[in-house]
């Protein structure tokens, strides 16, 4: 990604092109468009430097700042586009993420023709994948496209299928 005066505050380090909204949701997932917001790393990543330069400028002895208060300001403003630049960058994230999710929601809808995602959120860990899973395990009482299934402890029952008690790992 080039330099866009409008979005001066990334460079598009991590970023990865997504595949377009028609192929299957399975490539997709795994090419992680839905996968967390690369502007999270790209943040942190700033945040480190911000600290680094503002050290680096209180270690410096060729300022002749002798107030720690006053020198730890003009520390701050040595450093203060890359700590602008971090916050924009988690606000970014933020609005990056709520789309990421808007998308998954309507593709996983598209998919399987009925919005689950009230019913499954709460009994998926955190991978797609296993939201997936669950899903087609919802919908057709078995994975689609995945071969393992292992039975997993009691509460992890799934509303309707009490006597399977199965679940995806």
């Amino acid at each position: 990604m080039g330099y866009n005066r409008f979005q001066w505050w990334t460079d598009g380090r991590y970023r990865k092109k997504p595949l377009p909204s028609t192929s299957p949701l399975i490539d997709r997932v795994k090419n992680g468009d839905f996968d967390y917001s690369p502007l999270w790393q790209e943040a942190k990543d700033l945040k480190r430097e911000y600290y680094r330069m503002k050290n680096k400028f209180l270690k410096d002895k060729k300022y002749l700042i002798k107030s720690p208060l006053d020198r730890e300001n003009e520390a701050h403003q040595h450093a203060k586009m890359k700590w602008l630049k971090h916050l924009k960058l988690r606000e970014a994230a933020l609005n990056d993420e709520d789309r990421r999710l808007m998308k998954l929601r309507e593709a996983l809808k598209k998919e399987y023709g009925k919005d689950y995602w009230d019913e499954v959120i709460p009994l998926c860990d955190g991978k797609i994948e296993d939201l997936i899973r669950l899903i087609e395990l919802k919908v057709f009482g078995f994975p689609k496209n995945w071969s393992y299934i292992y039975y997993v402890n009691e509460k992890r029952k799934i509303k309707g299928y009490e006597s399977r008690n199965w679940v995806i790992v």
